[in-house]
């Protein structure tokens, strides 16, 4: 989203989306994120043992042993999630279209991300 990086998740059966701002997109800031929203998981009661990836994340496979890491091959993606990208990047040029603003400062434009999956997909971002 205007060049700030985001984890959006995405489960196959339950459909719970969420998203996480990661300014830092190292293999162990990255890992630290997926550890996060891996905890909610198995708080509800899941527990995860495949996690399908962009080539991106082919790093993090080392700092998650206990999870099956398929990592999609170069110029391919997951087809859910990138959907799910397309329809928030949707609803945030939605948003920004109504506000009387020429610019928005990088921290609203997170604020936003997680508006949106607060009101549109009814999870809660992990900050």
């Amino acid at each position: 989203m205007d060049g700030l990086p985001f984890l959006l998740t995405l489960s196959k059966r339950v459909k719970l989306v969420t998203s996480e701002h990661c300014p830092v997109r190292t293999a162990v800031a990255l890992a630290n994120h997926m550890k996060k929203i891996l905890r909610v998981y198995y708080r509800a009661g899941f527990t995860i043992r495949y996690v399908l990836m962009d080539g991106e994340f082919e790093k993090v496979k080392a700092e998650l042993p206990s999870i099956v890491c398929n990592t999609m091959a170069a110029k391919e993606h997951v087809a859910e999630a990138e959907r799910q990208i397309r329809t928030v990047k949707e609803r945030s040029r939605g948003i920004r279209a109504t506000l009387p603003f020429s610019s928005i400062p990088k921290k609203v434009k997170i604020e936003l991300i997680y508006f949106i999956f607060y009101s549109f997909f009814g999870s809660m971002p992990f900050w």
